[in-house]
């Protein structure tokens, strides 16, 4: 089981004019150490994982960077403020599986982490002239 308690952080814009000063807030999360080991394993024999969302994305990146630390119960556990945007080298994630987002917001960042820019702007054009309904409660995206 991976838990990302997600916070109302999650959904707010990105107010700093560079990207780099924003204050990326943090989050609760734990990973069990089956799941862990058996995502390190399906990495060794070159296949896929998808990740179901940026919080999950963000989370299991977030592992391979060593955020969090095991407790006595083989728990992975910790806070992660992990801010993922283009330039970012994913480690864990091949495909992501995510809502269309808002403009501005960190959610939007590590999408065109993952596709990059100029592919985000395209899809997201043809997204609404195609009047897709976007944001949390809309259509989804896949990237590969």
């Amino acid at each position: 089981k991976v838990t990302l308690h997600v916070g109302l952080g999650t959904f707010l814009p990105v107010t700093a004019e560079d990207l780099n000063d924003h204050d990326m807030h943090s989050e609760y999360v734990e990973i069990e150490d089956l799941v862990w080991e058996k995502i390190k394993k399906a990495k060794a024999d070159k296949k896929s994982i998808w990740g179901l969302g940026t919080t999950v994305t963000r989370t299991l990146e977030s592992q391979a960077l060593g955020y969090f630390s095991k407790n006595s119960l083989g728990v992975w556990q910790g806070m992660t403020n992990l801010l993922i945007q283009p330039g970012y080298h994913f480690q864990v994630i091949d495909k992501l599986l995510t809502n269309f987002h808002q403009p501005e917001s960190t959610l939007l960042a590590l999408v065109a982490a993952f596709a990059g820019i100029e592919n985000v702007k395209s899809v997201y054009e043809v997204a609404i002239k195609k009047k897709m309904r976007l944001f949390s409660y809309g259509d989804l995206s896949v990237w590969m």
